[in-house]
Order: structure tokens, then sequence, then C-alpha cells
């Protein structure tokens, strides 16, 4: 099972919860750590007219996923719509911080909550990296 967190688009054009559902859940298996984890949403998601009722819709069951999503995400990477386009859906890199960090110089900041180095070059390249060096995700 292949668990890689490729940032970018995973569906885009549609806020259609018949279209978010299935692309959603397809997600969720691609990523999730056992095939016991979340297998009930995932039977929402796949049959949500069984499942929805007056209280609890296909929308919640959306919404229920994405919080899904964004347990497998790394540091400093977020599951949802990105910035300035909310029907377009995936893995987005975070760099506004609301945690506590130290900042080195311009370039290179320290999160003390999430044990991370974050690395912004002058293009606007980053790189987060563990403390001792290994590479979490980069995006150019």
């Amino acid at each position: 099972m292949d668990q890689t967190i490729t940032i970018g688009t995973l569906i885009s054009g549609t806020l259609r919860d018949e279209d978010l559902l299935p692309a959603f859940a397809d997600e969720l298996v691609r990523v999730r750590a056992s095939d016991t984890d979340h297998a009930i949403l995932i039977d929402d998601a796949r049959h949500p007219e069984l499942f929805t009722t007056d209280t609890y819709t296909a929308a919640d069951i959306v919404n229920d996923l994405m919080d899904a999503l964004s347990e497998f995400a790394p540091a400093h990477i977020y599951f949802g719509s990105i910035d300035g386009d909310g029907s377009d859906f995936g893995w987005w890199g975070v760099t506004e911080y609301d945690c506590e960090t130290v900042r080195i110089d311009d370039e290179n900041v320290i999160d003390v909550d999430c044990q991370v180095h974050i690395h912004t070059n002058d293009h606007g390249n980053v790189t987060v990296s563990e403390l001792r060096g290994a590479v979490i995700w980069s995006a150019v």
C-alpha cells in the first residue's frame, strides 16, 4: 500500500458530494495505516444513501473524511481546499505557523511543537525536515 503524501490536487472543480465522496474515500484507503482504520466511514462514503439521515448527511461524511485524511498529514501539511480555490482539494503545505516557533534567520524556523526545521529560500521553495535532518516534505 502506497502511503506517500503528494502535495497537490486530488480533485478539483467540484463541490458535489457525489464527486468528493469516492475521491476522498479512495485517498483514505490509500494512505490509512491499516485495513480496519476508518472502515465504517469508508463504507458510509461508498454508500451514502444507506447511511445518511436527516441528521447525518453526505456533507457530514465529506467533512468526516477530510478530518480522517488530516490525521495522516505530516508536519506542516493539511488536507483540504487550497486557499483561493474552495473547489481544489488535496494535500497542501502550511507556511503560516500557529505554534511555538524559533526564527533562526530569514530562511530558517524551528517549530518547537512539531520538532521540525522549516527552510524557505529566497525563491519561496520550502523544505520541512526532522531536527536531525531527514526531509519530511519539500515543495519547489
